[in-house]
């Protein structure tokens, strides 16, 4: 863990007045708390669509950078890893770009020098993982084969399984919540102003 459960949820809420936000909801302080105090590599945040799942993350970014840790955004394309800069305040890549980087670390043909070298730039390190409903099994497998080798510190999941589904084989975001996995939910559409909007919001949720 970066930080216990109880200064998590109130550095989120200072890092967030900080950077001019509004105050977090209840469902993003837990979303952010879990980020920062989890004792798991791998953590998973479920919200629908418009509820402020950017919102939360850059309270954590920002706590977690206070606290020494590299933090890295990665998306399964260049612009929404570019927006996710924009909206978190940190370095962001492609998973494809992640993964490629990190090749020789998952088949075993690294140096010495490049593993150290790799290790140095992760260990500890959290990695936020947008649209994470989008990732097929196997770029799933790699993210985690390499956050584990290299000792990553957080690996944070954060999509929505009622959205797109990966053009590749598989539903890791979906499968890793129904067998139990720790998440953090965040069921309410922030965006919907209106009672309408709300309610219709509401139920596309429901399906």
């Amino acid at each position: 863990p970066v930080l216990n459960a109880v200064s998590a949820a109130v550095r989120v809420q200072q890092a967030a007045s900080e950077l001019g936000l509004h105050r977090l909801n209840p469902a993003q302080v837990k979303a952010a708390t879990l980020i920062l105090s989890s004792p798991d590599r791998v953590v998973v945040v479920q919200g629908v669509a418009g509820a402020g799942k950017s919102a939360a993350l850059a309270p954590a970014a920002h706590v977690a950078k206070a606290e020494g840790r590299a933090v890295l955004g990665l998306a399964i394309a260049s612009t929404i890893a570019a927006q996710l800069k924009r909206d978190i305040g940190t370095d962001s890549m492609t998973i494809a770009g992640f993964i490629g980087r990190y090749q020789q670390i998952l088949d075993g043909t690294a140096s010495p020098a490049h593993f150290a070298k790799a290790w140095a730039e992760n260990a500890g390190a959290i990695l936020l993982v947008d649209e994470s409903s989008q990732i097929g099994t196997n770029q799933m497998t790699a993210l985690i084969g390499i956050a584990t080798r290299l000792e990553v510190g957080r690996l944070a999941l954060i999509g929505d399984t009622r959205q797109l589904d990966a053009v590749e084989a598989g539903k890791p975001f979906a499968q890793i919540q129904a067998n139990g996995h720790a998440v953090a939910e965040m069921p309410e559409n922030l965006r919907a102003r209106s009672p309408m909007m709300k309610a219709v919001a509401a139920m596309l949720n429901k399906g």
